[in-house]
Order: structure tokens, then C-alpha cells, then sequence
């Protein structure tokens, strides 16, 4: 089995307040040492891992980032940082400068406000445009994660026309999921379509960015009526295909996932390999076979927290259809 991503969650600390998150305003002191990343590094590359991307907590408050990003390029290895973004106006250079390939950051609205609401950030709408041009200015491949749900899904065209001009590459618009049914009305249902007829359909002979996989509220309307009415989020068709490439590492609780999204379900922690610490950090073994196994099989019918682009990647390989770098 071929190893191909591996996420590593390397604080909890965050600058920014988002309503859906966990982490939001934490100022948890914990921080990943670049003693243990380089450890994790080893293995990762003895492995085959071709991406390395870190996430958080706001990965850009760490200070030995650049460090890391470096370490990384030194082995031959891509990576990526998913942010908030509003650090990436002053670290962009630096971390273009070091070896970074992508940059990730989220954006739920087209309007300022509304976004720097949703986020809880003050100016954080501003600061992420600003980034994303700083970046792609130095080299650094654009992407983008978008929340969606009732709250914002008929200003998706209008961010769909911005990330294209800003030349963004890759636009993952996943669900938001809330372990309940979502708020959405009548005639939210009814204007649904063509939101998604916009999105979907149209944006490819318009030159628009698509956004990858799977619909956000579901491709059938089996996958539309749990979603809507309760909260489910699409999932793979058939076997999840995540599972063979993907390792997610919580680096605080020294907690291995099969999935970048499994760490956030309930009772996470039961579908983990512990380490005691990174001195036995691996990314195979029989505890972790027996977890990629049940979720490669099982995943499609009992996870609720599979994303847009997790759902498509799964079906594309199923089908045998190529996917393009950093799909995933």
C-alpha cells in the first residue's frame, strides 16, 4: 500500500474564530519540535510519501514553519499549508523562498463582512486575497476550501468568478457538517438547482474554476434527501479509496488516522494507532491495517464526515479515472 499524503496537525493554536471549528480563538501552547518532525520526516520518506501538508489549529503561527517547509523540500518531498490566511501576506516570500508548493486557504463568502464573520477574524477576508496574490506571485500553487451550507451557498457563483480570477487552481466546497440536520428552507431547497447548475454545469464552457468531486449537497437524490434531511454529508459510491493513501497525524495526541477527516468524527480516538513517541512512529501496522480495512469497506456507509473532494477522489479511483496532482 502506497502512502501517498500525510497530514500532520502540528499545533492547536488559532488566530482566527470560525463558528464550525474546535479550534477556534485556542491558544493552546502545544507545538510539534522539529526534533520529532524530522523524525516523522524519515519514515514519511522511506514510505514513498510524495505530499506533506500541514494543518492546524493556524499552521503559520509555528515559528519553525520555514524550517519545516525546507526540511521537506530537502528530501525531495511537495508540500502545503492549509491557513487562514491572514499571516500569508507577510510569510508568503519566505515560505516561497523555502520551498513551499501550495498554499490552502479558506474563504466562505465573496463578502467581506460576511466572510470575517463566518471566520471570525477581523479583516480576514482582506488578508487572504492579499495573500493568495503574494503567493502566486512567488510560485506558489493556489488553493482554496470553501464551508458550504445554508448560510452562504447562493454566493458561491460570485466566489467562484473571484477564485478564478485570482488564479486559483483547485477549489475543494464541502458541506458544512453539524451531526444534525441543517437549516435549510423550503425555498432554499428550491433554489438549490440552480446554484449547482451554475457550479457544476455551466462554470467548464464559462472558463470557471470547478470545484473538485462531489456536489457539496449530494449528486443523487438519495444523497440529497440525507443530506438535507439529516445533515449527511455525500460519501464514496462504493469502497473509500482515501484510506490507501492518506495518514493523518495529531501530533499533540500522538494519534495516526487513516483519514485527513476520521480525527474530527466522534469517538475518534477508538480508530487511531497511539505512539507512545515518535522515536516508534510508523505509518504501517496491524493495529492501523485493521482500521483502513474497516474504513475501505465500511467507510461509505457508516462515516458522516467525508468531504467533497474526499467523496469524488474515491470515485474516480474506483472507476479507474486519473487523478490530477494534489487532488486530494
Amino acid at each position: 500500500m502506497s502512502i501517498e499524503f500525510l497530514f500532520i496537525r502540528l499545533l492547536e493554536a488559532c488566530n482566527a474564530g470560525c463558528f464550525m471549528c474546535s479550534f477556534a480563538n485556542s491558544r493552546d501552547p502545544y507545538r510539534l519540535s522539529v526534533a520529532e518532525f524530522d523524525q516523522i520526516l524519515s519514515v514519511a520518506q522511506a514510505d514513498g510519501v510524495k505530499y506533506v501538508r500541514f494543518t492546524g489549529g493556524e499552521p503559520l503561527l509555528h515559528r519553525d514553519m520555514l524550517t519545516f517547509v525546507q526540511m521537506i523540500h530537502d528530501r525531495g518531498i511537495q508540500s502545503s499549508i492549509i491557513t487562514n490566511g491572514a499571516l500569508l501576506p507577510k510569510k508568503a516570500a519566505a515560505l516561497a523562498a523555502h520551498g513551499l508548493n501550495q498554499i490552502i486557504v479558506s474563504i466562505d463568502s465573496p463578502i467581506p463582512e460576511e466572510n470575517d464573520k463566518l471566520r471570525g477574524l477581523q479583516r480576514g477576508y482582506e488578508l487572504c486575497i492579499q495573500g493568495l496574490l503574494e503567493a502566486r506571485a512567488h510560485g506558489i500553487r493556489l488553493r482554496v476550501n470553501t464551508v458550504c451550507g445554508p448560510h452562504n451557498f447562493r454566493d458561491m457563483p460570485r466566489l467562484q468568478r473571484i477564485l478564478t480570477d485570482l488564479g486559483v487552481e483547485q477549489w475543494e466546497m464541502s458541506t458544512l457538517k453539524l451531526e444534525r440536520p441543517l437549516d435549510y428552507t423550503a425555498q432554499d431547497i428550491e433554489e438549490i438547482p440552480a446554484v449547482v447548475q451554475q457550479l457544476y454545469v455551466e462554470a467548464p464552457g464559462q472558463g470557471l474554476l470547478v470545484p473538485l468531486g462531489k456536489i457539496w449537497c449530494g449528486n443523487t437524490p438519495a444523497e440529497q434527501e440525507r443530506y438535507f434531511s439529516d445533515g449527511i454529508a455525500p460519501r464514496p459510491d462504493d469502497r473509500c479509496h482515501v484510506v490507501n493513501k492518506v495518514r493523518y497525524l495529531d501530533a499533540k495526541e500522538k494519534r495516526l488516522y487513516g483519514c485527513s477527516l476520521i480525527p474530527h468524527r466522534p469517538e475518534a480516538e477508538k480508530h487511531a494507532l497511539q505512539f507512545a513517541s515518535y522515536d516508534s512512529f510508523r505509518l504501517h501496522d496491524e493495529t492501523m491495517e485493521k482500521q483502513v480495512s474497516f474504513f475501505r469497506t465500511e467507510g461509505p456507509n457508516v462515516c458522516t464526515g467525508c468531504s467533497s473532494t474526499a467523496s469524488g477522489c474515491s470515485n474516480l479511483i474506483n472507476t479507474h479515472e486519473p487523478l490530477g496532482e494534489w487532488f486530494y
